[in-house]
């Protein structure tokens, strides 16, 4: 499992660097990718062991404005922020309730609104303002990706060697606050190194865009726990041999995204 682990995790890595980097219209197949099997395996889990009539519908909310906004971009001119901002303010709400006031979500009911403002709008919306707008934040969509991995490779790493304290006993026994922390030194770390292989940018910039990725990664990586508890299952598909399926990958990714574009576009000169 481990050789496994680590064949796909090195190809999963040159995909990803490697379609973000070679141009705007390859990072546009790697986050259409991202939105399609997200929004296939959120609603595969989210209709488990019953006959779900909305599964068309949370499929289309899913994927639909994505492909809206390739098809007619002018629909969300000058709205992509506050849209972003919406969706992303509504999944802080809902990932609160779920992870801190156990509020049970009913994903059956609700899927496909879940799977807009979870998945759609944010994957759709980071697209229009990264990628497909008048310039591509190619090193910011970089740096995203390299912080998410950095976090999360040291979370892991330092959580086995000196974690005991769990980071949510209920929801993810296994992560600890003492791996958390040391994601975070680290993460300051790349940040420094970031800025110097990026120095368009500021360590300011590449501290604030870790810190985002740090902080709203670990939140949207339990709030997917949270979902796999609730349905009992350990990852959402097998696409992915020894890593688990897409959204196990960019559960993290689908949080700090928005909250690094949010931050960045609105209190720096972006």
């Amino acid at each position: 499992m481990l050789k496994t682990r680590a064949i796909t995790g090195v190809i999963f890595v040159i995909a990803v660097f490697g379609l973000i980097m070679y141009s705007a219209i390859t990072a546009s197949v790697l986050l259409f990718i991202i939105t399609l099997f997200c929004t296939f395996e959120y609603t595969n889990i989210s209709r488990k062991k019953i006959k779900d009539p909305t599964f068309n519908l949370s499929f289309i909310c899913g994927l639909g404005p994505f492909l809206l906004t390739l098809i007619k971009p002018e629909l969300t001119e000058d709205y992509e922020m506050i849209l972003l901002i919406l969706s992303f303010a509504v999944m802080i709400i809902i990932s609160f309730s779920s992870i801190l006031f156990r509020i049970r979500t009913n994903h059956h009911m609700f899927g496909p609104l879940i799977c807009l403002f979870y998945i759609g709008l944010p994957m759709a919306m980071i697209h229009r303002i990264l990628v497909a707008g008048e310039y591509y934040y190619q090193t910011i969509l970089l740096g995203i990706m390299i912080s998410l991995w950095v976090t999360d490779s040291f979370a892991y790493i330092v959580g086995r060697q000196f974690g005991k304290t769990p980071l949510h006993k209920r929801i993810s026994p296994k992560k600890t606050i003492e791996g958390s922390i040391g994601a975070g030194v680290f993460g300051i770390i790349a940040a420094y190194i970031l800025s110097l292989i990026y120095p368009e940018y500021t360590l300011m910039i590449w501290i604030i865009v870790v810190i985002a990725t740090w902080i709203f990664g670990t939140l949207g990586d339990l709030f997917e726990s949270s979902i796999k508890r609730q349905f009992e299952i350990k990852d959402s598909s097998n696409l992915l041999p020894g890593h688990g399926g897409f959204l196990d990958r960019f559960d993290s990714f689908i949080f700090a995204a928005p909250a690094v574009v949010i931050i960045l576009f609105n209190f720096f000169d972006l």
